[in-house]
């Protein structure tokens, strides 16, 4: 089975007409970039196509994995993707590594206070060697003072205000 047929299986799966997921495409594309026409979308769902610029926007708006769209490997329920409130869309359309690094960051300022604050032990390690700490963008040395946590506070609030 082709891309296309992927396609029009899940839209039909989940009783969708094309223009239904046509716009739910398009309200996941990034400004700035071309949105998905119902004809490009007929087009895919007919041809024998093997990729598409929209596929990781079309895998998100029919919640299958990226991988059984493109490729029909592995299950479609399987999203290879674990926060379900945040399509992938959204964090592909991050411009650069600084910024993934700083939503990483964030997210794991944000774990471990939910753990600190837990009734629940913490199962996992923090993150130890320099090479982990890179990975997550986090400084060689980390200090966890008022004063770090209240910066990152402020960051967080101006970049909600920011894409407010």
């Amino acid at each position: 089975m082709n891309l296309g047929r992927r396609i029009k299986e899940a839209r039909e799966l989940r009783q969708w007409e094309a223009e239904d997921l046509r716009r739910r495409v398009n309200e996941l594309i990034p400004p700035g970039q071309r949105e998905l026409s119902q004809q490009a979308l007929s087009n895919l769902e007919t041809r024998d196509s093997k990729t598409s610029e929209y596929a990781i926007w079309i895998a998100d708006a029919l919640e299958v994995s990226y991988r059984w769209l493109l490729a029909g490997m592995g299950d479609p329920r399987d999203r290879e993707w674990f926060f379900e409130r945040v399509p992938r869309a959204k964090w592909e359309s991050l411009t650069g590594p600084e910024d993934r690094a700083w939503v990483q960051k964030a997210m794991l300022d944000a774990i471990n206070e939910c753990l600190a604050n837990s009734t629940f032990t913490q199962t996992t390690a923090a993150p130890q060697t320099a090479a982990e700490k890179s990975y997550l963008g986090l400084p060689a040395e980390r200090t966890n003072s008022k004063v770090d946590r209240r910066a990152d506070r402020d960051r967080r609030s101006a970049l909600r205000r920011k894409t407010a």
